[in-house]
């Protein structure tokens, strides 16, 4: 299990981080080197952009996300049409995410730990860039394989799948369920094009542990 990079990827609500620390938690019992990592994008160079959007043009236009989402989502489509400021979005976006991943996880793997993923490229790429940008499953996967190629390449990928209304009846910091809609569609059709082990989960978190864990031992070669 030395440099073995295993993910975890779902829609917000799926329960990513409570399976891949329970996943690190088992792993390290049994004595592998294990390690638990927040994959997704904190964003620092992408804030200023953020910023500047939020502040002089969505504020403009007096919308907000979590008061009128369907509104917020119709003024950011139209601010995105503007070829330049998409491309530059997506650029920046995933300058973040290169940096902070080979900083973190490429270090890791060096020193040979067994690192597990909450949350990888694939779900920077589908939540803060195509659901933003209004890409389709073709351009999304299209833009995970390339941005693959710049940082390591995932071992195993669980993808946790569950139905929207249980996730949002889960999370409190989801603006609406339609948020949660666009980008499940974009999650179902990574499976085209990846090679993804996809876990149902509307089990219990010890059932969908269990069977992560037998994953990891065929991958382990046991």
């Amino acid at each position: 299990m030395k440099n073995a990079l295993i993910c975890f990827t779902g829609i917000d609500g799926s329960g990513k981080t409570t399976i891949a620390k329970e996943i690190d938690q088992k792993l390290r019992k049994n004595n592998v080197n294990s390690i638990y990592v927040y994959g997704r994008v904190i964003p620092t160079i992408s804030r200023l952009f953020m910023w500047l959007g939020r502040v002089f043009i969505l504020k403009k236009r007096k919308s907000s996300i979590f008061k009128d989402y369907t509104n917020y989502s119709n003024e950011k489509s139209k601010i995105f049409s503007n070829v330049f400021l998409a491309k530059l979005f997506e650029l920046i976006m995933l300058a973040d995410h290169i940096i902070q991943i080979n900083l973190k996880i490429r270090i890791l793997l060096l020193l040979e730990k067994c690192v597990i993923c909450d949350r990888y490229i694939h779900d920077t790429v589908i939540t803060d860039i195509s659901a933003n940008l209004g890409y389709d499953s073709v351009q999304s996967n299209i833009l995970i394989k390339k941005t693959l190629s710049l940082v390591p390449k995932p071992d195993l990928i669980f993808y946790i799948d569950i139905p929207e209304e249980i996730a949002y009846s889960r999370k409190d910091d989801v603006p609406h369920i339609n948020y949660l809609q666009i980008r499940k569609k974009l999650y179902d059709d990574l499976e085209r094009s990846f090679e993804i082990i996809k876990i149902d989960g509307t089990e219990t978190i010890k059932e969908i542990t269990n069977l992560s864990y037998m994953e990891i031992k065929k991958f382990k070669g046991e």
